[in-house]
């Protein structure tokens, strides 16, 4: 996420369920019981979670809406970068 929110920043989270995120929404999921922050965006029964990093091995993670072991843990809503 180094291109909008930059390394070591702090972020805020607003608890929201997978239906009422919107496309480019900034998430902190899980998935497997791996943690990331990523943009959202939904196809279809998929979920994209795309990475916004500046690093290229970084890639698009693809998830059905419907999975067991995907969580939605909140909608970002704030961040602040420490100096």
């Amino acid at each position: 996420m180094d291109r909008v929110i930059p390394n070591g920043s702090l972020i805020g989270i607003k608890a929201i369920g997978i239906f009422d995120l919107k496309d480019g929404d900034i998430v902190v999921y899980s998935h497997h019981n791996e943690y990331s922050v990523k943009q959202f965006y939904r196809r279809g029964k998929d979920v994209i979670f795309k990475p916004l990093s500046e690093d290229p091995t970084f890639t698009d993670y693809v998830v059905k809406e419907d999975d067991s072991d995907l969580m939605i843990h909140g909608k970002v809503v704030i961040y602040i970068v420490e100096k």
